[in-house]
């Protein structure tokens, strides 16, 4: 549906997905009460590639999401993980409103005047030391920003707001 209304010459997909994640299946989904189940990184990045959506800005909080990098990495793609392909990431329990990769990065990072890359910098220092407070194995979020994705990316930080905006909702760091 978001293929038919995108023109996939010139739009860029924002796909962001908060969800769990296993290394070897992919992300878990839910569709209300009416399915449950996993997508892999190569059915993804076929789904993706059937519909011709080249110019892509994914964004994954889960558990081991590195594993979708080496799949649907290309020269139009920017690719952030919430962890590398063999660790966990932290702060997805029942109650919370942030992850410690949503609030670092959507929450906080993002919410100030500075390119992805910076946020994404900002964000993995915020996690290394949340995590780090807490004695947790770093989750080591990934970044992948493919040549050619540097124009459209270009494009779209040049309309990023001037001022920083508020965060939302209690932060990661605030939970146990």
């Amino acid at each position: 549906a978001v293929a038919a209304k995108m023109n996939v010459k010139e739009d860029v997909l924002v796909l962001f997905a908060t969800t769990h994640g296993d290394p070897r299946l992919g992300l878990v989904y839910r569709d209300g009460d009416k399915a449950m189940g996993m997508i892999a990184p190569k059915r993804l990045a076929a789904l993706l590639d059937d519909l011709g959506i080249q110019r892509r800005l994914i964004i994954l909080s889960a558990c081991f999401s590195g594993v979708f990098v080496p799949v649907l990495n290309s020269d139009q793609s920017v690719i952030i993980t919430a962890a590398s392909s063999q660790r966990t990431s932290f702060g997805c329990n029942p109650g919370n409103d942030w992850t410690f990769f949503g609030d670092a990065l959507i929450n906080t990072a993002l919410r100030k005047p500075q390119s992805l890359e910076q946020a994404n910098d900002e964000a993995r220092s915020l996690i290394l030391l949340w995590e780090a407070g807490r004695g947790l194995v770093p989750s080591d979020p990934q970044i992948f920003i493919g040549d050619n994705a540097r124009t459209w990316l270009n494009a779209l930080e040049a309309r990023v707001p001037k001022t920083e905006t508020p965060k939302v909702g209690r932060a990661a760091n605030e939970t146990t």
